[in-house]
C-alpha cells in the first residue's frame, strides 16, 4: 500500500476515534434535561372543582405529571381535586383544617391532624398517599415524628429542599423552588453541567388555568422533562398495593 495513502487512512481512523471518546460527553453536557415538578397547592374557593378539572385537562394535554397538595376539609368539600387527576399525578395532603400545623398545642392533637387529612385524602382517592406538605411551610421539631407515626414517607414542607424516609429516618435533598407568579423561563440552566438540583415551581389555585397552560407551553420550549415526586423520590407515594 501507498505510504502516503496508509498515513491518510491512520490519521482518519485517529480522527474518527477521537470524535467517538469526545462525543458523548459532549452530548451529555449539551443534552440532559432539566428535572422539573409541577406543585400544586389548593385551597378551598368558590370555583375550586371546576378549576382542577381543568387543571387535569392541561396537565394531560402537555403530558406533565405534578404533585397536588390540599387539606382534608378543601378534599371533602372538593372531591374532584383527587378524583379528576391520573394516576400519573401524586395528590398528597396538607391535614385536615389545613391550619398551621406548630401552632397546635398539644403533639396529640398534632397527631391526629396529620393523620385525619391523609385518612379522609385515602379514603377519596381510594389509594394510600405517603406524600406531605405542611400548612404554609410550617414545621416544627414534631414534623418528622408525626409523618412517621402517620405512614408517610415523603415530604415537601420546604423550599430548599425535600425530605424522604429511609433506613429508618427522613433524610434531605436539595431543590430549588420558585413561584410560579415570578417564575421565567430564563431560571433553567442552559447547560447540563449547571443543572444539579430539581427544578419545583410553586402553583395556588388562584392562579388562571389560562396563565398554568401558557407557562407550560413555555417551559416544555426549553430541554425540561417533568417529573412526579415519586420519580424524585423513587417510590411509589399513591400506591393501591393492599387496598
Amino acid at each position: 500500500m501507498n505510504i502516503k495513502i496508509a498515513g491518510a487512512i491512520s490519521t482518519g481512523l485517529i480522527i474518527v476515534l477521537a470524535v467517538v471518546l469526545v462525543m458523548p460527553p459532549f452530548l451529555s453536557y449539551q443534552f440532559t434535561p432539566q428535572h422539573v415538578l409541577l406543585l400544586f397547592t389548593i385551597d378551598s374557593k368558590k370555583d375550586t372543582s371546576s378549576w382542577c378539572t381543568q387543571l387535569s385537562q392541561v396537565l394531560e394535554k402537555h403530558d406533565a405529571t405534578a404533585a397536588i397538595f390540599l387539606s382534608g376539609s378543601t378534599a371533602e368539600q372538593h372531591p374532584d381535586c383527587i378524583t379528576s387527576f391520573s394516576d400519573e399525578i401524586d395528590i398528597g395532603s396538607q391535614g385536615y383544617t389545613g391550619n398551621s400545623i406548630p401552632l397546635i398545642p398539644d403533639y396529640s392533637d398534632q397527631l391526629e391532624e396529620v393523620k385525619k387529612g391523609k385518612q379522609v385524602i385515602d379514603e377519596i382517592g381510594n389509594f394510600d398517599s405517603k406524600l406531605f406538605k405542611s400548612p404554609y411551610g410550617d414545621t416544627d421539631q414534631n414534623i418528622y415524628s408525626l409523618l412517621e407515626k402517620s405512614g408517610i414517607l415523603a415530604d415537601f414542607s420546604y423550599d430548599t429542599q425535600y425530605n424522604k424516609f429511609h433506613n429508618g429516618q427522613f433524610i434531605w435533598f436539595t431543590i430549588e423552588s420558585y413561584d410560579a407568579n415570578s417564575f421565567s423561563i430564563d431560571d433553567i440552566p442552559t447547560k447540563s453541567s449547571e443543572r444539579i438540583n430539581p427544578i419545583i415551581i410553586n402553583f395556588e389555585n388562584n392562579i388562571a388555568i389560562d396563565e398554568i397552560d401558557d407557562l407550560l407551553s413555555d417551559v416544555k420550549k426549553q430541554r425540561v422533562t417533568f417529573v412526579s415526586a415519586s420519580d424524585l423520590v423513587g417510590f411509589e407515594l399513591n400506591s393501591m398495593e393492599g387496598l
